[in-house]
């Protein structure tokens, strides 16, 4: 988008496909729009498809609805953001066991890096076994029942580091 510019890289943003402006962040708004692009591209295989976006849960909901069989990622970025949110809330922000899981998770080496299910689910094990089981039950649940499911989607769409910042 040649109109915009951001303010770090000075490059233009790239907008592909739609630009949705909307003033209600709803699964009505959402479902109204996903399914009017879903109906522009009846011939095409979902299943072959990926759609991605924060966590917002109306987005996620209605995305999985207007395109069955789409694999629904979710930016990597937005997920640390949220992550380090919940630890610091239930451990603090200079807690230890925050700095090894976080370094777990988002290192070279880490959960948010591994880019095959075999190594993502050894990784999650190993997590769980050790920096994760150091941490509050509520975030081992939040972890289980939230983290690895969208990462997990994450690899197996093979959208590893996915992020929708250059498009926000």
């Amino acid at each position: 988008n040649m109109a915009l510019q951001r303010v770090r890289s000075q490059e233009n943003p790239v907008f592909i496909g739609p630009i949705f402006v909307h003033g209600h962040s709803d699964a009505e708004t959402y479902g109204f729009f996903f399914s009017h692009i879903a109906a522009r591209l009846l011939d095409c295989n979902f299943a072959m498809l990926s759609v991605g976006s924060d966590e917002e849960k109306a987005i996620r909901k209605c995305l999985a609805h207007a395109f069955p069989g789409a694999s629904v990622i979710s930016c990597a970025r937005h997920v640390q953001q949220n992550i380090i949110r919940k630890l610091d809330t239930l451990v603090g922000s200079s807690a230890p066991e925050r700095r090894a899981l976080n370094k777990a998770l988002f290192a070279d080496d880490g959960l948010a890096s591994c880019s095959d299910v075999i190594g993502f689910n050894a990784t999650a094990d190993k997590l769980r076994q050790n920096e994760v089981a150091a941490v509050p039950s509520a975030f081992r649940t939040y972890f289980d029942q939230h983290v690895v499911p969208l990462f997990r989607a994450n690899v197996e769409a093979g959208r590893v580091g996915w992020t929708n910042n250059n498009c926000e």
